[in-house]
């Protein structure tokens, strides 16, 4: 979906390979964002199988798998959404230890997603910038 300037509205959802993560990918897709999906390694396959279901229907979509534990990992999420969608503005976490909702990533550094209890920063419906 084109915001007002004609951007691009990216959104990274974590957690997105299966359950309550993958439904909330496939909504954002459905409202026009273009959608970043994560998960852990482990669950790859079912994480490409989303971002596939995502672009099958017409929008654009990414599987990115990898943690979001380590700050590095959480850099190279990042890095890879900006390079295939552009710059994330609406992360969607699917993580038992976060509460539901949205955080909003604009201003905000990868490093600062990680607090020191080794799990993302961000609360839901945090607004940056």
């Amino acid at each position: 979906m084109a915001e007002s300037n004609g951007a691009a509205r990216v959104a990274l959802v974590t957690g997105a390979a299966m359950g309550i993560g993958k439904g909330i990918a496939l909504r954002q897709a459905y409202d026009g964002l273009d959608v970043a999906v994560n998960d852990i390694e482990a669950n790859g396959d079912e994480l490409d199988g989303v971002a596939g279901e995502i672009r099958a229907k017409g929008w654009r979509s990414v599987a990115v798998a990898a943690g979001v534990s380590e700050p590095d990992e959480v850099q190279s999420i990042v890095r890879r959404v900006a390079e295939e969608l552009g710059t994330a503005s609406l992360l969607r976490p699917e993580r038992s230890e976060l509460p539901r909702g949205r955080a909003f990533l604009s201003d905000r550094s990868p490093s600062a997603w990680v607090d020191g209890r080794r799990r993302p920063a961000l609360s839901a419906g945090e607004r940056t910038g």
